[in-house]
């Protein structure tokens, strides 16, 4: 089955109504379908799990998801990897996360998300400007602002 947009969402209790002008969650259901014939048609238990969700949270959105929330692949430790593998394109996997304190996988998980080649770790994207002048600070600071953009 389909997920429900959030215009769909509001739409099914539009269509529910609310206070005095209410609707059965059978007929919302026969409503929205017909609206719609071309998407797969909902279930009363799906109107009957939107209207809960909206009485209890007050919002049709999902909540967010629980569990194990990222540590070791974080912008932060991202950005510094891209750096160091600027900085120096000859260091290895292993060597970033002694440095870093990383997993291994964790840097290539990194590495892959930021385009860079599994093993050669070479960015798919050259910075020609900063072979010519290493000391260009405005060179290297390009460089960072367009690994952060990647990032963000």
């Amino acid at each position: 089955m389909d997920r429900l947009s959030e215009k769909e969402r509001i739409e099914i209790l539009m269509i529910l109504g609310y206070g005095d002008v209410r609707r059965s969650q059978q007929e919302t259901c026969n409503i929205f379908n017909h609206l719609y014939p071309n998407r797969n048609p909902i279930t009363r238990s799906t109107v009957s799990k939107l209207l809960k969700k909206f009485n209890q949270n007050g919002a049709i959105k999902d909540l967010s998801k629980s569990g194990r929330i990222k540590t070791a692949t974080t912008e932060d430790k991202s950005l510094d990897v891209c750096v160091m593998l600027e900085d120096d394109p000859h260091l290895s996997t292993r060597q970033i996360s002694r440095e870093l304190d990383i997993s291994q996988t964790s840097i290539m998980k990194i590495l892959h998300d930021n385009k860079f080649y599994p093993y050669k770790p070479k960015s798919a994207i050259s910075f020609p400007h900063l072979r010519e002048d290493p000391s260009n600070a405005f060179a290297s600071e390009s460089v960072f602002k367009y690994l952060y953009s990647l990032l963000v």
